[in-house]
């Protein structure tokens, strides 16, 4: 029986020391998390654009227009992701998009592209819209 008493205390030990290191190991492995997730945070992941201009069959939206239409609610948006995806928000009605180093395609319409400095500017014909980037972290593209 005495050996069984002196055993107790060492087995509680042992299994509290075994707990007390499986937590710290655990701490040290969501800290590491974390930090990982900090720092995909800070990697770009998406460029965002706003409509700053738009022609339409040949007629160009003023900048009033357009301020108008973003005041009631209505603003035209283009989200894309690093993966070739994306989003076109085309006032209040939004389209998946695909894109790629030429074109952006979203439903069954595909529009070349092109990019100078931080605009972005689709193109189908004698219409055009021009996007201005808006993500302020990354600067010009």
């Amino acid at each position: 029986m005495e050996k069984k008493k002196k055993r107790i205390p060492v087995i509680f030990i042992a299994v509290f020391v075994i707990m007390a290191a499986m937590l710290v190991l655990c701490s040290c492995r969501k800290a590491d998390s974390s930090k990982g997730s900090a720092e995909l945070k800070t990697e770009k992941t998406e460029e965002r654009y706003e409509i700053i201009a738009m022609i339409s069959e040949g007629k160009e939206s003023t900048a009033e227009d357009l301020a108008l239409l973003k005041s009631k609610g209505l603003s035209c948006t283009i989200v894309l992701r690093p993966d070739g995806t994306g989003v076109l928000d085309l006032f209040g009605e939004k389209t998946n998009l695909t894109w790629d180093e030429k074109n952006i395609s979203a439903g069954t319409k595909t529009m070349p592209y092109t990019r100078k400095d931080d605009q972005l500017t689709l193109t189908d014909g004698n219409s055009s819209l021009t996007f201005l980037n808006t993500d302020e972290s990354e600067g010009a593209k």
